[in-house]
């Protein structure tokens, strides 16, 4: 029918500002973008990985505690067969992870998930006998103190200027000061190869990210589905596929991999199965308004217009001023007056 065309035409507009606007807000995955200071309380998630120093073998069944700085205990998880630990819907703040393993030295991890969740994180196991001595008391994972504090402090500052007061710009030369006082910070390379995407510089977005894998051996998840996604941006839907899937083989459960696999497969036309991975990623994050476009998108190909309204009713729940917020509403009307359209022009089916 006529508006179902225009509505296929109006929407692949939306589908590539789906692409650019779910890219550039994820992440960070592990920190994503926030346009505006959020008012009343939020929530995050703090998502990562146990690992034994000695073998770099996933740790199962390890208990990870989330403690707020004064000690008290938030939430306690226990690591899956991945090693993986998830704590979800946190209040946003400054927090510590702490393991107690017996036969283990402590480990105490600073997470600041105040700007955005923290996605990916390693935390490692290291033998007591593994030291000659240990200080009275000391608890420290190894990660940590790999970290010097100028290069966490520019670290830091580069997320606070990039995310909460919008200078893309001066993130990045926070990212830079922090990668020349560690060479070996993946994390800021990840956050680096983030930015160049949201400024469109493709190539230096690239080369970031696959700095960071490559300095992380390939263990940085977020990276992944970072490159991921900009193999979405590039049209190389296959690619894009390809690198998600690596992402996931480490982080089977992770809502931002499912996503990206998501759109690599409906950019393949595999709307099927693009549906199944945007629904594990929807049950995972429910709060995060892309992966509403990304199933309008799908709803469009499937031409279940009833379902793409839900999809648009939720997006603009979670973004009513999300940069497609005004396209989505636009396009819901319209929808509206068109199926209103239909309704009145089919005849009644009388009963015999």
């Amino acid at each position: 029918m006529w508006w179902q065309r225009i509505l296929l035409g109006t929407f692949t507009a939306c589908f590539s500002l789906l692409f650019l606007a779910g890219f550039c807000n994820a992440q960070s995955q592990q920190q994503p973008a926030t346009p505006n200071i959020p008012i009343g309380p939020r929530t995050s998630n703090i998502q990562g990985f146990v690992r034994y120093l000695d073998t770099e073998a996933a740790a199962n069944m390890i208990k990870v505690e989330l403690r707020r700085f004064s000690g008290e205990l938030v939430a306690v998880d226990y690591t899956r067969n991945s090693g993986e630990f998830r704590f979800f819907e946190i209040p946003q703040g400054n927090y510590i992870l702490v393991i107690q393993q017996e036969g283990y030295l402590p480990v105490r991890e600073t997470v600041d998930i105040s700007l955005g969740p923290r996605m990916g994180l390693t935390l490692y196991l290291r033998r007591e006998d593994s030291l000659q001595a240990k200080p009275p008391g000391e608890a420290v994972s190894v990660r940590e103190l790999s970290i010097p504090a100028r290069a966490l402090n520019a670290f830091r500052r580069g997320l606070e200027l990039a995310y909460r007061e919008q200078n893309p710009l001066g993130g990045l030369k926070q990212f830079e000061r922090a990668i020349r006082e560690l060479p070996s910070y993946y994390e800021a390379y990840y956050e680096k190869g983030m930015l160049h995407l949201q400024i469109g510089d493709f190539p230096q977005a690239e080369q970031a990210l696959r700095r960071a894998l490559e300095l992380s051996e390939n263990r940085y998840t977020p990276a992944w589905f970072g490159l991921a996604g900009l193999y979405c941006l590039r049209n190389q839907f296959t690619e894009a596929e390809q690198l998600a899937r690596k992402g996931l083989e480490t982080a089977p459960d992770s809502w931002q991999g499912q996503f990206e696999l998501g759109r690599a497969l409906l950019g393949q036309g595999r709307t099927e199965e693009a549906e199944v991975a945007v629904r594990s990623a929807q049950q995972a994050k429910p709060d995060y308004a892309p992966v509403y476009l990304l199933l309008a998108n799908i709803h469009i190909r499937k031409k279940d217009y009833p379902s793409l309204l839900n999809d648009l009713d939720q997006y603009l729940k979670l973004e009513p001023k999300g940069p497609d917020s005004e396209h989505a509403r636009n396009l819901r009307q319209r929808i509206q007056e068109a199926l209103a359209s239909q309704n009145r022009s089919t005849p009644p089916q009388h009963q015999p």
